[in-house]
């Protein structure tokens, strides 16, 4: 009896199993070819002519930023997924907004949820007055002109915030750091090459809204 149960839990389930395993190798082969594709993606999008671009993956996708410096353009590209068997083809979908140079309003980098610096348009000196960073093995100091300051020695995420003249998505992330699971020593080559990315393309925003 025991075994002729087990024989009909084999023969039902392990073809749902194998379907449902199916369609998550889909995704993933979808997912990897979306990826690999992005650089052309950017570069076919209409009257935008690529001049510096970076992509950056994060838990729920990867996000591309590509300026047009000729034509003083910026494009944010996204590509969200995740798995769910009854939407596959729907979740693995890229699109992408431009703005002008003029519609960038504000540009912050943070470290998991503290604000390291924010500069808006008009006003480069509300980074100073916010906090810095300090590279190397010692640690990210986060701290303003109040005299309150401290070390941070490990973190999981490092990235910007652009705040862009957009009722429907007026904030957009850029994670250059996005572990987790675990938290990155500062300390470490992991982290020093995120923080370099990261205070190169704040400065980029930065002369963007000059």
């Amino acid at each position: 009896m025991v075994t002729a149960i087990l024989l009909i839990i084999f023969i039902v389930f392990i073809p749902l199993i194998s379907i449902g395993f199916i369609k998550v190798l889909k995704m993933l082969n979808k997912k990897e070819k979306i990826i690999r594709d992005l650089p052309a993606y950017i570069k076919r999008i209409k009257d935008f002519n690529v001049t510096r671009m970076t992509i950056k993956t994060n838990s729920l996708g990867h996000i591309a930023v590509a300026l047009d410096d000729q034509a003083k353009k910026v494009c944010f590209v996204t590509y969200c997924y995740k798995v769910d068997m009854n939407a596959i083809e729907k979740l693995n979908t890229v699109s992408h907004k431009i703005f002008n140079y003029d519609d960038i309003i504000a540009v912050e980098m943070f470290q998991d949820a503290k604000t390291i610096s924010k500069v808006n348009r008009g006003s480069q000196m509300a980074g100073v007055a916010i906090g810095g960073v300090l590279l190397g093995g010692v640690g990210a100091v986060i701290g303003g002109l109040s005299g309150s300051k401290r070390i941070i020695t490990k973190m999981k995420k490092l990235g910007l915030k652009v705040i862009v003249s957009s009722i429907e998505s007026p904030v957009i992330e850029i994670l250059f750091l996005d572990n987790i699971y675990k938290e990155v020593q500062t300390s470490s080559s992991q982290y020093k090459e995120a923080i370099k990315e990261a205070e190169e393309w704040n400065s980029l925003f930065k002369i963007i809204m000059e």
